[in-house]
């Protein structure tokens, strides 16, 4: 037809023009359902961090306000454990008490890192070096689940800028979750390697691996939230708390990999250049 023949000194034709046009349109709709999905993510992190900010702020205040009587407490009892023990039952009871102060003890220090996060220290370190040095201090209580770890470097690592208590406190939250889910004989795999980042700078990524049942897509949405558990004497600070930690260290944790064959997690350091 005329519509499709080209037009006078070789010029596109109408319908040439027309896809041309609708080409530019879906190019323009995707950009703007890019935006829109970007405004939508940057919306939901503010809402996450102010909700977070609320919540340190109670959390700070109520751990003061335990903190204080629980030290009485532990006084008096060690007090009382002098005057009154010795007979094995005596010690058992004064011992139980003992353990679930400390409990309590553990559990208000968790709410006071969560409110008020310790300033980092940081140094060039190798994040190899750190991550044997931890699984080694850990191999006795896998051992005693019966679980073994596999740890490979995948070629050459690059050191990073690294707290290493707490690099190590994040690595230890994350193995003793994949201790928690794997059934015994299993294995944990805990790889690194040096990969480009989400910008395309070098980076140091530790992938740990567990052999467990996977997530559901709930639990994969609200997985990093405060006080969100699936555990049934959890806290559901651990993940939130190593995520903040990753961040500050200008990395990130991530929930790589889900399913029936296990979970893998993802911490990226960006890695020191030269």
């Amino acid at each position: 037809t005329v519509a499709d023949s080209p037009g006078p000194n070789g010029r596109p034709s109408s319908r040439d023009e027309l896809e041309s046009v609708g080409d530019y349109l879906r190019a323009l709709m995707s950009d703007m359902m890019r935006t829109r999905h970007t405004l939508h993510q940057s919306q939901s992190r503010l809402a996450a961090a102010e909700k977070l900010a609320t919540v340190g702020k109670l959390a700070a205040s109520v751990a003061h306000e335990i903190r204080n009587p629980l030290a009485a407490i532990k006084m008096w009892l060690f007090s009382l454990q002098k005057d009154a023990g010795g007979e094995p039952e005596t010690d058992r009871k004064f011992q139980f008490i003992s353990e679930e102060i400390s409990r309590l003890e553990s559990i208000v220090r968790n709410f006071l890192e969560f409110a008020r996060p310790p300033r980092l220290r940081l140094g060039p370190h190798r994040p190899d070096a750190l991550v044997s040095k931890t699984l080694e201090l850990l191999r006795p209580r896998m051992e005693s689940k019966r679980i073994t770890a596999h740890w490979e470097v995948c070629g050459y690592l690059p050191s990073a800028m690294i707290d290493a208590e707490q690099f190590r406190q994040v690595l230890v939250n994350l193995l003793d979750n994949a201790a928690e889910v794997t059934p015994p004989g299993g294995q944990i795999c805990v790889t690194a390697a040096a990969e480009p980042g989400p910008e395309g700078q070098p980076a140091v990524v530790l992938r740990i691996a567990d052999r467990g049942p996977g997530m559901s897509e709930d639990v994969q949405a609200r997985i990093f939230e405060p006080f969100y558990t699936t555990k049934e004497d959890g806290m559901g600070l651990g993940l939130c708390i190593a995520a903040r930690i990753m961040v500050q260290h200008g990395g990130r944790l991530t929930l790589e990999s889900t399913g029936p064959s296990g979970t893998t997690f993802a911490r990226w350091l960006p890695a020191v250049h030269g």
